[in-house]
């Protein structure tokens, strides 16, 4: 059977179509009418490409040609306009005898099984698991192939596709299914909402002929649906929701449980807060059931704790939030201070009294007594940290030693004043109520408090604060004092004080209405001098039990004192009354308290003075002295001025004429002054609480009109070349002026890379200053200066032109680009030496460069032109020519100063590579002989352990053939046995030697050459084969021919001949050839000789001749692809004698003669008169009559149409048609066609028309068509 490529769909087109003939003999004729060319419509011939992974092992084995079988198509009809066209069916060819069959006993092969995009995660059973949900559907993927023998002995039945089963593990079986879009392949899909586990045993395939296979898969498939999954997870806590006390349980902490039944396995639970080794997992499957139990204590913190519980599937990469758990811990009893006090009633009068530690209220009837306990009582947990835990539950309390216990609810719950700070808070208020009809002593006492989670506080413990109150009647009024004014500086109204005031204000009573206390000043009495009123502040409470009066007598008294340092004007206004509504007062008189001094400000009209040698003026300034103070004592402050005069005398004058009123705050004195000099005015001020004096005493200011005196001289005054020095210079500065100002006369200094020492002016005289600036220091100075005074005035400017103090010697520092060598001092690249000299006054053209004496010296390189930046000179020196080298350097720089000598060290420079040569074999050779190669290599500096040889074949790899290695003066020489002379030895070989020298420099030469010993496979192309197959061909089509061979072809030649003559062919004109393959590869040439080389007719043969590298010779004709056909787009020649168009021949019958000749060959000849065959000829009967034949044309009287057809080997026709043509004995007059007879109309032929057509003989022998058709068809 065939197993080359399939056939391609035929584009031809067939048209068919009935016409109805009167006829006037005994034949029934069919015309048929062939297509232009017989292809697909590109005219090329189906080709199947060679498929990359199918390599030829043995080309000969395959160069013979298998016949391919031609199916038959069933004609195809299209609607519309287009006509009905049906494949022309081929004559049968003759079966060969038919092999005896043999029987199908080959099982399917099934492989590639994969789950499709099944994802796959190892479950805690060990077990692979392949899963997908619900929204990705899950799938087993087999391909099944009933594969047909390699030796083609039989056909294979094909897979039975009702019999490919994916098998269970329990061997029950689930029918798979053909995929429409896949080629051999068979999948499997659990049912719709089947979620479960399947074990997956085998795949099992069965074909037409009954041969199973099966194969082992082993694998779990898991279909789940993730929600129903996520709903099958349960979390819980103990006491969920509920208070819990640990150490009222014994110890004992709350578990959170995790329960979860799922189709896909849960590879972990997570609680946050919770170390996942803190969690026990238990895991289990049955039934295709994935089981897990987690569990873990929750950690033993106070106050509600939220636990995220978090679940991951196998295979996921995050985790997912199942719940949140919670879980609330109170192991701490509260704390609290609780206060006790009586509910009051609005406008009664009670007090609450403080007694011996104890609150006691007093009143005058029924009272309720509240109990505040704060509602956060039990907010802080063990660690005294707030917290959010149970709260409280209920409050035990005793009353004159009675127990008894109230619960709370929010109900309770008040917001109230805080009892123990500002603002307000949450209390939980519990009422006792007391019974006061007798004058009775009540004492509550809070004593034990219970919260929600069990935990008790007991007063006994420390637990609570307070907790207690005291309740009792009372009524009497208060009594008030105020003592004495300490310490009292005072006449009729005023008391002055620098140490302030202090004082006591005592309220005594039974019952004193605190609230009733006042110092304020009573309404409608005026105070002077913004005077403040005083107010004392509680400084005691005590409590007194009167002898006479009883235990239930108590007496309060509160003490009040004031005390102020601040100064001001003070009045103390004190008025009490008692819970009846009595009550007195009292008033001070004006206490004045000043402890700040006097503030004193001197004013300048001309600004503020800096001092007597920095302000300056030239004109009289008038002084003002403000001081402020209300309570100034003018009789103790003065106002000094001294004037010292330009002669040097001093004089001083007192001043007391002060401008102001008691009680005011400013105070002023003026004056002006008098002539030159230097003034300085001092100021003293006290005021009547005696504070000062305060002491004020300016700097003062001079008058002074005249500039600066200025002379300069600088020492060592003698450069080389003009501005340069080898030693320090030394400028010294002269100042003469009365007020001469050092920080406006600085020199302007430029200098660079040195700095100047510069000292600061020192004075030498009276009026005469000196400074020194020492240019110590390598650099390039220049400098101007301009002096000054506090006055204003300058000086001129002296100046001083750039030079340049250089005292170093330079100093030359050397590097190189490549400071490495390579084995120490050899470099195979150029060396570039950067010259840096650092000096101030460098001059390249003082540089002096030395050689040093080494061996093989090299020529040294000068130093290119220096670059300076700054100090810096940097030069060049580029060692760029084989050689050692070594060299000196000396500079002298244009301050003289003269460098040290610079010396190199020696190093090798060497940038030629080692020279390797090869000899037995060339390169890029092809040798089918000897092969024993042999390698050289040598180089002056050879570096043997670096160097190496190696062999390597294209397909054989690393090759081992057996070698000598022999050294010599510089190198070594390896030689190689002759290489083996069997089949497999040939190959491309690539002999590579990698030479590498001291100094890095690495030759890597290679001999590539090859062993064939056997030579090329040709191989004809599709196309190739069929024109071949045809030999008679009118559509030539392009020829390919694909030449392989070890070796690169030295010599190509594609010879055509066409009727025995050679064809001269240029490559690339009338032919292509495409190469595959490198030096170390095998090669393949595609010949391609387009179709435009056969255009002419001919008989064509193709040779490619071709000789390779290894001088093997070959051609395709004795490789057994010899290609030869014949080209006839000619039609046959047909001539007549004895017949002319419309022509009268006046006899019974006319006899005329056919001719009929071909370049290649006559098919068949067909002679038509009217349309109906009177001779019909073969190409071989022609050729027996000697391609003559005779045809008659009875009397008639009417005219006649011949036809004459011929067809050659190609399928070329010709057609000749003679109309008019008379044989008749009668006269006629007038001659032509009377539109009777000739070629059928259906023909569509007309006078001299050449049209190409198939003749097909329906019948010959005599009897009636009752009907004739034309077909036309394209061939393939």
């Amino acid at each position: 059977m065939n197993r080359g490529h399939k056939s391609p769909f035929c584009k031809g087109f067939i048209l068919v179509c009935a016409i109805p003939i009167i006829l006037w003999s005994n034949f029934a004729t069919v015309f048929v009418l062939a297509g232009e060319n017989g292809g697909d419509p590109n005219n090329n011939p189906p080709i199947e490409e060679l498929a990359d992974d199918k390599k030829i092992e043995n080309p000969e084995e395959n160069s013979e040609e298998k016949p391919v079988e031609k199916p038959v198509e069933k004609p195809v009809e299209k609607t519309g306009k287009e006509e009905k066209k049906v494949e022309e069916l081929e004559e049968p060819e003759k079966k060969p005898e038919e092999e005896p069959v043999v029987e199908d006993k080959a099982a399917p092969v099934i492989s590639d099984v994969n789950f499709g995009n099944a994802s796959s995660f190892t479950d805690s059973q060990s077990q692979t698991v392949y899963y997908a949900d619900s929204k990705c559907p899950l799938e087993i993927l087999a391909k099944v192939e009933d594969l047909e023998p390699e030796d083609e002995s039989y056909d294979a039945s094909g897979v039975d596709a009702n019999r490919v089963y994916v098998v269970f593990a329990d061997d029950s079986v689930a029918l798979m299914e053909a995929e429409e879009d896949i080629e051999d392949t068979y999948s499997w899909v659990p049912e719709e909402n089947a979620y479960r586990n399947y074990e997956i045993k085998g795949i099992r395939a069965t074909d037409n002929a009954g041969n199973t296979s099966e194969i082992t898969v082993n694998r779990r498939i898991c279909y789940y649906n993730a929600e129903e999954d996520a709903g099958n997870i349960t979390i819980s806590v103990t006491s969920d929701g509920d208070w819990y006390s640990v150490s009222a349980n014994g110890g004992t902490v709350p578990e959170i449980t995790v329960t979860a039944q799922t189709v896909r396995e849960l590879d972990s639970v997570c609680i946050s807060d919770i170390d996942s080794n803190a969690i026990d997992v238990q895991k289990s499957y049955e039934n295709g059931i994935y089981k897990l139990t987690a569990k873990a204590n929750v950690k033993n913190i106070e106050g509600k704790s939220d636990y995220v519980v978090a679940y991951k599937f196998c295979g996921d990469e995050a985790s997912q939030q199942i719940g949140t758990l919670s879980c609330s811990i109170d192991n701490t009893a509260p704390t609290a201070v609780v206060t006790v006090e009586a509910e009051t009633v609005e406008n009664e009068k009670n007090l609450l009294k403080k007694l011996s530690k104890k609150v006691v209220s007093f009143f005058n009837r029924k009272v309720d007594v509240l109990i505040f306990v704060p509602a956060n009582c039990d907010d802080k947990d063990a660690n005294g940290d707030c917290a959010t835990l149970s709260g409280l539950k209920s409050v035990t309390y005793t009353v004159n030693g009675t127990e008894k216990e109230k619960s709370v609810s929010e109900d309770d719950l008040r917001t109230v004043d805080n009892k123990n700070a500002k603002g307000s808070s949450q209390y939980y208020v519990i009422t006792e109520t007391l019974d006061t009809s007798a004058e009775t002593v009540y004492e509550l006492e809070v004593t034990a408090l219970t919260d929600n989670a069990g935990n008790v506080a007991y007063s006994s413990e420390g637990k609570i604060e307070d907790g207690k109150g005291e309740f009792v009647i009372d009524k009497t009024g208060p009594v008030i004092a105020i003592d004495n004014i300490k310490n009292p500086d005072a006449d009729e109204d005023y008391a002055f004080f620098q140490d302030g005031i202090q004082g006591t204000v005592t309220i005594t009573d039974f019952d004193i209405d605190e609230d009733s206390v006042s110092f304020d000043k009573p309404e409608g009495e005026e105070l002077l001098y913004d005077a403040k009123i005083l107010v004392p502040t509680m400084t005691a409470e005590s409590e007194e039990y009167l002898a006479n009066l009883g235990s239930m007598d108590l007496v309060t008294r509160l003490e009040y004192s004031y005390s102020t340092d601040e100064d001001g004007v003070y009045v103390i206004y004190a008025s009490a009354k008692d819970l009846m509504g009595h009550g007195n007062s009292c008033r001070t008189k004006y206490l004045v308290i000043d402890r700040t001094a006097p503030e004193v400000n001197v004013e300048y009209s001309f600004g503020d003075p800096a001092g007597e040698n920095e302000t300056y003026v030239n004109s009289n300034a008038t002084i003002t002295v403000n001081i402020k103070d209300r309570w100034l004592d003018t009789e103790s402050s003065v106002v000094k001025v001294k004037k010292i005069s330009i002669d040097g005398s001093e004089q001083t004058t007192e001043l007391k004429e002060f401008e102001g009123e008691l009680g005011q705050e400013d105070w002023k004195l003026s004056f002006v002054t008098e002539g030159d000099g230097i003034y300085q005015v001092s100021v003293e001020a006290v005021d009547l609480c005696g504070n000062g004096p305060s002491t004020v005493e300016d700097p003062g200011f001079t008058v002074d009109t005249t500039a600066p005196d200025v002379e300069m001289e600088i020492d060592n005054n003698e450069p080389m070349n003009e501005k340069y020095y080898n030693k320090a210079r030394t400028a010294r500065i002269t100042v003469t002026d009365l007020s001469f100002d050092q920080e406006a006369s600085k020199p302007k200094l430029e200098q660079k890379y040195g700095t100047a020492n510069e000292s600061e002016w020192a004075q030498t005289g009276t009026f005469t200053y000196e400074k020194t600036i020492e240019f110590n220091k390598d650099g390039v100075y220049t400098f101007d200066i301009v002096c000054s005074d506090k006055a204003g005035n300058s000086s001129e400017v002296l100046h001083e032109d750039e030079f340049v103090v250089d005292t170093t010697a330079p100093e030359i520092k050397v590097t190189y680009d490549k400071e490495e060598g390579h084995n120490e001092k050899y470099f195979k690249d150029t060396r570039i030496a950067t010259v840096g000299v650092k000096d101030l006054s460098f001059d390249g053209k003082l540089v002096e460069v030395g050689i040093q004496p080494v061996e093989d010296g090299g020529t040294l390189p000068k130093i290119t032109g220096f670059a300076t930046t700054e100090d810096l000179s940097t030069g060049y020196m580029t060692f760029d020519q084989d050689g050692t080298y070594g060299y000196t350097i000396k500079c002298t720089d244009l301050a003289g100063n003269v460098s040290e000598t610079y010396m190199s060290d020696v190093f090798v420079i060497d940038k030629t590579a080692p020279e390797v040569s090869f000899e037995g074999v060339a390169n890029f050779s092809a040798n089918n002989g000897t092969v024993a190669p042999t390698v050289s290599y040598v180089d002056k500096y050879m570096d043997m352990e670096a160097t190496k040889v190696t062999l390597t074949g294209a397909n054989n790899g690393p090759v081992q053939t057996g070698s000598v290695v022999k050294p010599t003066e510089n190198g070594f020489v390896a030689s190689f046995s002759d290489f083996a002379h069997e089949k497999q030895m040939d190959d491309l070989y690539v002999l590579e030697a990698t030479v590498v020298d001291m100094a890095g420099n690495e030759t890597k030469e290679e001999l590539v050459f090859s062993v064939n010993r056997f030579g090329s496979v040709f191989v004809l192309g599709d196309g190739t084969k069929v024109l071949n197959d045809q030999y008679y061909i009118n559509d030539p089509k392009d020829v390919t021919i694909t030449e392989i061979n070890v070796d690169t072809l030295t010599y190509k030649d594609v010879n055509l001949t066409r009727d025995g003559d050679i064809i001269e062919l240029a490559k690339d004109r009338d032919y292509t050839v495409s190469q595959q393959g490198s030096d170390t590869t095998w090669k393949t040439y595609t010949y391609t000789i387009p179709k435009e080389n056969f255009e002419v007719d001919g008989v064509y043969s193709v040779t490619v001749y071709t000789e390779d590298r290894a001088t093997n010779t070959q051609d395709n004709k004795s490789k057994d692809a010899e290609i030869t056909f014949a080209v006839d787009r000619t039609a046959p020649s047909i001539v007549t004698v004895g017949l002319k168009e419309g022509e009268q021949y006046k006899e019974s019958a006319h006899e005329f003669l056919v001719d009929v000749t071909d370049n290649m060959g006559v098919k068949s000849l067909t002679v038509y008169i009217d349309g109906q065959i009177v001779q019909n000829y073969s190409g071989e009967e022609l050729a027996q009559a000697g391609s003559t034949v005779s045809a008659t044309i009875n009397e008639s009287d009417e005219t006649h149409t011949v036809t004459i057809i011929s067809e050659d080997m190609a399928g070329n026709k010709e057609t000749l048609v003679y109309n008019g043509i008379l044989v008749s004995t009668k006269e006629t007059i007038g001659s032509g066609d009377d539109g009777k007879g000739g070629l059928p109309e259906v023909l569509g032929v007309t006078k001299g028309a050449y049209v190409a057509l198939i003749i097909v003989l329906s019948t010959t022998g005599a009897g009636l068509a009752t009907g004739a058709g034309i077909l036309m068809f394209r061939k393939r």
